[in-house]
């Protein structure tokens, strides 16, 4: 998995214009006046500056990027720095609005894996904050309404292959063979095959509109592929493209009544969370996770749900107490303690000799 620091969405909308921070700043400049708000003062560090975190600009710069990139000014307000600028990546919106219906569902699995060559650079998460909470509501939410309420969505025209048990028995094979090859291949050389492999079921989904046992599994199966797909990802460092995929299963074991494989998605979510420094965020997506299985689950899975919480509960602790800041008579062996060490997300590392399996890796 990359160790890198994960950039800010400024970096990669700077990277899609081909603009470095000095020529940002003068175009940003020109809107800023064009707005009424007079010049910017324009020091050789402002940009970078923002998007390191030391600093965040004022009001007026922030509504300036919101007409250069084509963002509503409410959002700008609504969402604050720097969550608005995630408005500004399209690719994301299926994934992010679609409704969460089964309609909602095709539409967010086809959007899924699109993306271009930036989007697959792009090291940050799409959903944060009170977004990413949201989905794991709206997740929740939607398991407890009856899937005969949801509307149907019209099938493909294309001929129907025709589901029956043993085929499904044969895709979840494939999907089990898949996670075991993780444990002894990894991302790199897998992230490939998974994608196509959840494209071969997206393909199964897209021909049937209606409920069923026998769609109810191959959604479940679908959800699965995704969350796979979003380990992969993450375990090579294309932090978006795993959050799309993530949000993906969590609808698909939504329109599948799933509880199960949407709450081990949430539990893969929160690695990935609480690996960009956000243990909190982490805690409340297993909480929202163990909730909602409370009475629907193992005791095996319950067991990994405590023990997903209890890392990320591990990480909230201990960076509450390391921004209380150093002190004069702090031991002089606590040296080693530094942001470096608190952002730093394994204690065992992927790549090693003998792998662990991929849900005790992380």
């Amino acid at each position: 998995m990359s160790d890198q620091l994960l950039p800010h969405p400024l970096t990669a909308l700077r990277a899609g214009l081909g603009l470095t921070g000095a020529q940002y700043l003068d175009r940003l400049d020109d809107v800023h006046f064009a707005l009424g708000y007079g010049r910017m003062a324009k020091g050789r560090q402002k940009v970078s500056r923002w998007e390191n975190g030391v600093n965040s600009p004022e009001l007026p710069a922030r509504y300036a990027m919101g007409r250069l990139h084509g963002i509503p000014r409410e959002a700008v307000t609504e969402l604050g720095w720097p969550d608005f600028l995630l408005l500004a990546f399209p690719v994301d919106r299926p994934v992010l609005d679609s409704p969460w219906t089964l309609a909602g569902t095709v539409t967010a699995v086809a959007a899924a894996a699109r993306g271009g060559s930036m989007q697959d650079r792009r090291g940050f998460l799409i959903a944060s904050g009170a977004t990413l909470s949201g989905l794991a509501t709206s997740w929740s939410l939607a398991l407890a309404e009856p899937a005969a309420a949801l509307p149907a969505v019209p099938a493909k025209a294309a001929a129907n292959t025709r589901l029956t048990p043993a085929l499904l028995d044969v895709l979840e094979q494939r999907l089990d063979d898949l996670r075991r090859l993780d444990d002894v291949l990894g991302g790199a050389r897998l992230r490939q095959t998974a994608v196509a492999e959840y494209e071969l079921l997206n393909g199964l989904a897209a021909q049937t509109g209606q409920h069923g046992p026998l769609e109810h599994r191959l959604l479940s199966l679908l959800a699965e592929s995704a969350r796979m797909c979003g380990w992969l990802q993450f375990d090579t460092g294309h932090h978006a493209r795993a959050q799309r995929f993530y949000i993906t299963a969590l609808r698909a074991s939504a329109s599948a009544g799933d509880h199960q494989v949407g709450a081990n998605t949430l539990a893969f979510m929160a690695i990935q969370v609480y690996s960009k420094g956000n243990p909190q965020e982490a805690v409340d997506l297993v909480r929202t996770a163990q909730d909602a299985t409370a009475r629907k689950t193992t005791p095996r899975v319950k067991s990994m749900l405590h023990a997903r919480a209890a890392r990320a509960l591990s990480k909230t602790t201990a960076r509450t107490e390391y921004a209380r800041g150093p002190h004069d008579d702090d031991p002089p062996w606590s040296y080693w303690l530094n942001e470096g060490v608190m952002r730093s997300v394994n204690l065992f590392q992927r790549g090693s000799v003998s792998r662990l399996p991929y849900c005790l890796a992380a």
